[in-house]
Formats: C-alpha cells, structure tokens, sequence
C-alpha cells in the first residue's frame, strides 16, 4: 500500500473539543444538582469521563484507524476506570462525614486506632 492509499484523513477537532468541554461542563453540572442520590452523580461523572476518554483515544491517538486488536487497548482502559469507580467510591460517598470530624479538638495523644473509629462513627 502507498501512503496516499493509506491516508484516512483528520477527523473533525474543534467538534471533538467542544463535545469534551460539554461533557466536561455536564460532570460540574451534575456534580452541583444531583446531591440527594451519590451514586447517581458519581456514576453520571464516570460515565461523562469513559465518554471523554474514549474520544481522546480514539481521535486524537488515531486508534480508530489502527488493526482491530489495538481496539483491546480502549476496553482495557475502561475496566481499569470500573475497578477504579469500584475503589474511589465508597471514599466518595462518605466524604461528608470525614469533612465534619473537627480534628483540632482531638487531643494529640490520640492514637490511629481512635482516629480510625471517630473516622467511621463507632465511637459512642
């Protein structure tokens, strides 16, 4: 094959970039207006950003051209994302209740044992 055969052309970045700045604004959004439910919002984002990744993928690293086992790549990095979401969010879902322990009242003598109790609540 020559180069002109192989050629497939660009695709169209301004569109791609105004679709990841929109699917960017949408994650901000959604991280304002759905408080009540977390795992809606957090879900929401993470699939806002799977969105995003595979664009970045598949446009701006030309992966959409490529031999099909290259396509293995994007899924593998979508399974690291779900393992991902899978850690992150029990962290995320209780950050309000580690925001509120007011850690200058502890007294310094206070070892991780106790801090890791007053963290969780079962501290009576």
């Amino acid at each position: 094959m020559s180069n002109e055969q192989d050629y497939h052309g660009h695709p169209n970045y301004n569109v791609i970039g105004i679709v990841l700045v929109v699917l960017m604004a949408l994650s901000v959004v959604v991280d304002f207006v759905v408080t009540g439910n977390k795992l809606l919002s957090v879900t929401l984002i993470f699939g806002f950003s799977t969105i995003k990744a595979y664009l970045v993928i598949a446009n701006f690293m030309h992966l959409k051209y490529e031999p099909k086992l290259v396509d293995l790549f994007p899924y593998l990095s979508i399974a690291c994302m779900i393992i991902f979401f899978a850690g992150v969010y029990p962290d995320s879902a209780n950050i309000h209740q580690i925001l509120s322990v007011n850690f200058t009242a502890l007294d310094p003598a206070v070892d991780f044992v106790n801090l890791y109790e007053i963290l969780e609540g079962t501290v009576k």
